[in-house]
């Protein structure tokens, strides 16, 4: 890794570890001091967030390149997979509109399968960590609903009739990487039994 490399830090928020992205701006030794000259044997790194009005100040160990999240897909059946359309392509969204260029690559978050298609010369750092900081704001906007699922995974498994845990169940369906572990393990059961019960 080297300085204006894009990488992405782990912050705790609330219980929960959130994707930070943002450019190396730094190195420092083991004892905290900054390398001024040359950069021999760096203990960890500064990095200017892209989101928020801070750096962050990470071990190496700690710090993740950002090709490393994502999973990229370049077979244009794959990549055009679900278009609409008579010209039957998807294009990109990271070009400016109104005239976008054909996707060339699907990039795929793979920590929570958000996806996008992006022409190869928007293919770049800015995009991958635009996408990733995507699930962030959606955590963020969605605070509520998994202290809530935290705090009380089983009221997922609520009444049909309770406005509340429909609520969640909604919740689960559309954000389904933000659902805490044991409410997922507990809404997949819930699910399992509601086909059995209908299908009886």
């Amino acid at each position: 890794m080297k300085i204006g490399d894009m990488v992405r830090v782990m912050k705790e928020i609330d219980g929960r570890q959130e994707f930070m992205y943002g450019r190396l701006a730094g190195f420092y030794k083991p004892d905290g001091r900054q390398y001024r000259r040359k950069v021999a044997k760096p203990f960890g790194a500064y990095v200017d967030l892209i989101e928020g009005y801070s750096g962050a100040r990470r071990p190496l160990a700690e710090i993740t390149p950002v090709a490393e999240d994502f999973e990229f897909i370049t077979d244009p059946v794959e990549v055009h997979r679900g278009a609409f359309g008579p010209a039957g392509m998807l294009w990109c969204m990271g070009c400016p509109r109104p005239y976008p260029k054909p996707a060339a690559v699907k990039v795929i978050h793979k920590a929570t399968g958000v996806k996008t298609q992006l022409c190869e010369e928007h293919n770049d750092e800015e995009q991958w960590a635009r996408l990733g900081h995507g699930p962030l704001w959606d955590a963020r906007t969605c605070r509520v609903e998994i202290q809530s699922l935290m705090q009380n995974p089983g009221e997922i498994t609520g009444p049909a009739d309770d406005v509340d845990a429909c609520a969640l169940r909604q919740f689960a369906d559309v954000f389904p990487y933000l659902v805490p572990e044991k409410a997922a393990e507990l809404y997949a059961a819930w699910k399992e039994q509601q086909r059995t019960d209908l299908a009886a």
